[in-house]
């Protein structure tokens, strides 16, 4: 740990050094001189716009807010400019829409869709910094409070294409939209911040998306929403990001990736951080569903109190295209995730994490985990056989429900995790097992503490598994059954050295019942923050009749085309996706072979079906159709040996934030 802190502090060292070094001996810039009143009610806007103006001009400088509050319809930060809000200074948004400028950034991202107004601005600037022990306010708790359209609220800060970056101990309060938004930024350092909001409603804390080489350290964010998050809006990857000694808490998600994944993630650092008070979604959520890589994430040294679920992975299968025309052809890859060293404390729900039916998570090692529960997981519990992929649902903690057949850890769809020094516990009596594991090929267990109170209690339940080596095994309450396996789809397992003997409760396999609902589901917020489940808004389908006796599921042969009609009957500003229940019998073909190829309205779109097993294929519509209007679609892959069973019409909405 201590070498990490070194390094950190290296790097804030060399950030400073490299980005701000023009602002060493600048010039100060009194707002006041420039005629701000600074008493809360005078619109301030054009004397600090003033100020800033003259300093750019001049080569750069310190733009400073002595004491008072200084209302404003939002300012722009230029080249070599530090906005230092002294103590005592509030930088205040006004509580008027009409008093705000409008900023186009023209940038490449979703965002654009509901983001135009801001207390702080900058686009394209260079060395530019916020400091003090001032205040910059956004006014949310007493205005904004009408949540849509989104873009009727403004953000707190967003900087766009900005180089050499610094936010140090100034703190952001109560912000009518997202508080501060970093987009498409290289060699940030934020540094010693305290924010804080307290009202819900597309709040985000700290958003940083798209951005390269990047510092969080040393900062409290406090949001009802999703806390600190990353995101890849448009099709820029985030990677080379570092947070660290932050005290994050929250009604969302606290640390999170995701949703909003188009353009990846590589490379990212989360240590010694503290994750408290998150009563309905996540303190670790990390996601992508929109196509795009997650690759290199390392997550150590953090200790969790209060939090409903300590850790959400998950990778789906959305993929909604961060603007209209554009479409996502290629599931995404989540890949080489460690966490060590993860302390949770009063826990109410399992960590879960899910990949794809026809595609898994890969690589995954878990050290040194310890988790306590204080409250019963009550059920009713769905049977392991039972619980749906929902590939395209929206991801959350809630994917599955608070009914999973487990305590402590669902594991489901991942190709090689390693899992060493856990400790399961629970002060209350849970009814089910502490690990659930189904669909994993090479599982490795070593050295596994955990509370288990069922009679035949074990201390996992393994499901189609393949490949499995554990050893050293504890069951704290006189137990001796080390798993319960269905012993009809699981294959090459190796149990040995636990306390008590290595006895296994051999069961029959159980047949998956609800791999691939008939309606799907998407879930999304409603303006209090809650879940809810609704149905699609379209039941358009297409199913195959009739089964052969080599598949499970009924199915056409795409070497035959196939065509179908829908109706489009969504609203105008929803996008259509077609979604595909689709294998490749023969994935080790030409890639070129291994595309199904939709034809509509003289256009063709395509997705690379590179599995083997069902699994769902979904494409936006890049084209766009008239409501009410009915098209024919023409599915077809002559080369190859792709087999559809299902083809639903569902719609995106491509102006909702997550």
């Amino acid at each position: 740990m201590l070498n990490n802190q070194l390094q950190l502090k290296k790097l804030i060292t060399l950030f400073i050094i490299i980005g701000f070094s023009a602002l060493a001996s600048s010039q100060v810039y009194n707002v006041k001189d420039y005629g701000a009143i600074g008493n809360a009610t005078a619109l301030d806007t054009k004397a600090i716009q003033e100020a800033i103006d003259t300093a750019f001009k001049a080569g750069g400088g310190q733009v400073l807010l002595p004491p008072g509050t200084y209302k404003v319809g939002g300012v722009e930060l230029k080249d070599n400019i530090n906005l230092h809000i002294s103590a005592g200074a509030t930088l205040l948004g006004s509580e008027l829409q009409s008093d705000y400028i409008e900023w186009d950034s023209k940038a490449e991202s979703r965002t654009t869709i509901y983001a135009n107004k801001f207390v702080v601005y900058a686009n394209g600037a260079k060395n530019i910094s916020i400091s003090g022990q001032g205040v910059i306010h956004g006014n949310g708790d007493n205005y904004f409070q009408i949540t849509a359209p989104q873009i009727n609220r403004p953000f707190l800060i967003q900087l766009v294409n900005c180089k050499n970056v610094r936010i140090r101990d100034i703190q952001m309060l109560e912000s009518a939209n997202w508080t501060c938004h970093l987009l498409f930024c290289e060699n940030v350092v934020v540094d010693g911040i305290t924010l804080k909001n307290s009202t819900r409603a597309n709040r985000d804390g700290l958003d940083i998306d798209g951005c390269n080489n990047v510092i969080v350290t040393n900062s409290i964010v406090h949001s009802q929403d999703d806390a600190i998050v990353l995101k890849s809006s448009g099709n820029k990857v985030c990677k080379n990001i570092k947070i660290s000694n932050c005290i994050v808490t929250t009604e969302a998600s606290a640390i999170k990736l995701g949703t909003e994944s188009s353009g990846g993630y590589q490379n990212i650092t989360i240590s010694d951080c503290t994750i408290k008070d998150v009563p309905l979604l996540s303190g670790l959520s990390i996601m992508s569903v929109d196509g795009a890589i997650l690759d290199n994430l390392q997550i150590s040294n953090i200790q969790m109190e209060n939090v409903a679920t300590p850790i959400f992975l998950r990778l789906g299968n959305r993929n909604r295209p961060y603007k209209t025309g554009e479409y996502v052809p290629t599931i995404a890859t989540v890949s080489n995730i460690s966490f060590n060293n993860i302390t949770a404390i009063n826990a109410k729900y399992p960590s879960i994490m899910a990949g794809l039916h026809s595609k898994k998570i890969s690589d995954i090692t878990i050290n040194n985990f310890s988790v306590s529960y204080i409250d019963p997981f009550e059920g009713p519990f769905v049977e392991p056989n039972k619980i749906p992929f929902n590939d395209m649902v929206y991801p959350s903690a809630l994917i599955f429900g608070r009914n999973l057949p487990t305590y402590a850890f669902y594991v489901r769809n991942i190709e090689n995790i390693s899992m060493s020094n856990i400790s399961i516990s629970s002060k209350a009596t849970q009814k089910v097992h502490p690990f659930l594991f189904d669909y994993i090929d090479n599982l490795k267990l070593k050295n596994i503490t955990a509370d288990t109170f069922k009679k035949d209690g074990s201390i996992a339940y393994l499901r189609n598994i393949n490949g499995l080596t554990a050893s050293e095994f504890h069951l704290k309450n006189g137990h001796i059954n080390t798993f319960t396996i269905e012993k009809d789809n699981c294959s090459d397992i190796h149990i040995e050295n636990t306390s008590k003997g290595s006895v296994i409760n051999e069961i029959p396999a159980l047949k998956d019942e609800q791999l691939y609902a008939t309606v799907m589901a998407t879930t999304i917020f409603d303006i209090d923050g809650i879940i809810k489940n609704k149905p699609i808004e379209s039941i358009n389908k297409f199913e195959v009749e009739g089964a052969l006796k080599d598949e499970p599921l009924p199915y056409h042969n795409l070497k035959s085309p196939l065509k179908i009609q829908f109706k489009i009957e969504g609203e105008p500003q929803s996008t259509p996706q077609l979604c595909f229940l689709v294998k490749n019998k023969n994935s080790l073909s030409s890639e070129k072979n291994n595309y199904l190829i939709l034809e509509y309205e003289g256009v063709e779109q395509k997705v690379n079906v590179e599995w083997n097993r069902w699994g769902w294929a979904s494409l936006t519509l890049s084209k766009k159709i008239p409501v009410g209007s009915k098209i024919k679609f023409k599915l077809a892959q002559e080369h190859s040996d792709l087999l559809i069973s299902k083809v639903y019409l569902r719609y995106l909405n491509l102006g909702y934030t997550d």
